[in-house]
C-alpha cells in the first residue's frame, strides 16, 4: 500500500530533521554513505519524487521516472551529463542527480527551477506532491534546510542502477541480500513492464533496510543510556545510604543530648523542691520566734506600765506627806 502525500512529506521531514540535529551537534560533520541518515533521506526523496508520477511512457513504451524531472526541467545543466554518464538506467541517473545536487548544496534551488517548467508538472497526476503548489512549496522549503549541510556522495565506484550505497554494502566483500534491478540499458529498463514494479519494490526494501539500520542505532543508543542511568542510580543509592547512616548517627547523638538534658532538668527540679521545703521550714521557725518575741515585748510593756503607775502613786503619797 502506497503512502499518502501527507505521510511521505512527514517521513521526509523526519529524515531532514535527523540530519539537521546531527549537524547541530557537530557543525563540521560531513554526511556520506557511512551515515544511515543519508540513505534514509535519499529513499524518502525518491518516494516523494515518484508520488503521483505518471509512469505511462511514450508511444515507443519508455517508462517515466523522477530523473525526468531534471532532464526536462534542468536541460543544459552540466550536472545532467555527469548523471547520464554515471548510470545506465533512469533510476540510477535519478539517484546520481540526487547525490550530485546534495553534494553541491543545490537540490532545493534545482528542484524549484525544474518545477517552474510546466512540462515537469505535466508528468504528475492530480494530487501528486510536486503537482500541488502547497505540497510542492512545502517540499522545497524543507530541502532548503539541507543547504548548510555538507554532503560527500560520489557517483563513481557505486552501482546506482542496482541500489543506493550504504555502510553495509560498501564495507563487505559479500553481496548484500537485496532485491536488485538488473543493469539493463536505458531503453530496456524503461521498456520493462511485466506487471511487477521492481524499482518500487527495490526502493521499499532499501527503505526498510534504512529503517532497520536506524532502529539498531537507536537501540544501541538506548542501551547505552540505560547503562548510564543504572550507574547514576547506583551512585545515588549509595549517597542516600551514606546520608541515612549519617542521619542515624546524628539522631543518636541528639537522643543522647536530649536524655542528658532531661536528667539535668530532673535534678534541677528536685533541688528546687528541696529549697522550697527548706524555705518553708525557715519561714515556720521565723514565725514562732517572732511570736515569742512579741509575747516578751508585751510582758515587758505591761511591767513598764505597772511601774509607771506605782511611781505616780508614790509621788502623790509623798506630796501628801510633805
Amino acid at each position: 500500500m502506497s503512502l499518502s502525500a501527507y505521510e511521505l512529506i512527514e517521513e521526509l521531514e523526519k529524515a531532514v530533521d535527523d540530519l539537521a540535529k546531527a549537524h547541530k551537534e557537530d557543525a563540521n560533520i560531513c554526511f556520506d554513505d557511512d551515515k544511515p541518515e543519508v540513505r534514509w533521506l535519499c529513499l524518502s526523496l525518491e518516494s516523494a519524487f515518484r508520488h503521483g508520477l505518471n509512469e505511462k511512457g511514450s508511444f515507443f513504451g519508455g517508462r517515466k521516472d523522477y530523473f525526468d524531472i531534471f532532464s526536462i526541467g534542468l536541460k543544459g545543466n552540466p550536472t545532467l551529463k555527469q548523471a547520464i554518464a554515471a548510470s545506465k538506467t533512469s533510476q540510477g541517473r535519478g539517484r546520481a542527480m540526487l547525490r550530485l545536487l546534495l553534494s553541491d548544496s543545490t537540490l532545493a534551488d534545482s528542484l524549484q527551477t525544474a518545477c517552474s517548467n510546466s512540462k515537469v508538472i505535466d508528468l504528475y497526476t492530480e494530487g501528486a506532491i510536486l503537482r500541488e503548489k502547497h505540497s510542492q512549496a512545502q517540499l522545497v522549503d524543507m530541502l532548503y534546510n539541507l543547504t548548510p549541510l555538507k554532503f560527500d556522495l560520489p557517483i563513481t565506484g557505486v552501482d546506482l542502477d542496482v541500489e543506493l550505497p550504504s555502510k553495509v554494502n560498501k564495507s563487505t566483500s559479500e553481496p548484500a541480500l537485496s532485491l536488485s534491478v538488473p543493469a539493463y540499458d536505458d531503453d530496456e529498463a524503461e521498456g520493462l513492464n511485466n506487471g511487477v514494479d521492481v524499482a518500487e519494490l527495490q526502493a521499499k526494501l532499501e527503505q526498510a533496510e534504512a529503517q532497520l539500520s536506524k532502529a539498531q542505532q537507536e537501540l544501541a543508543s538506548s542501551s547505552s543510556s540505560h547503562q548510564e542511568l543504572a550507574s547514576k542510580l547506583e551512585v545515588i543509592e549509595k549517597e542516600m545510604s551514606n546520608q541515612a547512616a549519617q542521619g542515624d548517627e546524628v539522631a543518636a547523638k541528639h537522643q543522647q543530648s536530649l536524655q542528658h538534658l532531661e536528667e539535668q532538668l530532673s535534678g534541677a527540679q528536685k533541688q528546687a523542691a528541696e529549697l522550697a521545703q527548706q524555705l518553708k521550714t525557715v519561714e515556720t521557725e521565723n514565725a514562732a520566734t517572732l511570736a515569742q518575741k512579741e509575747a516578751a515585748f508585751t510582758e515587758v510593756s505591761n511591767e513598764c506600765t505597772a511601774l509607771q503607775t506605782q511611781l505616780v502613786d508614790e509621788q502623790a503619797a509623798h506630796q501628801i506627806t510633805s
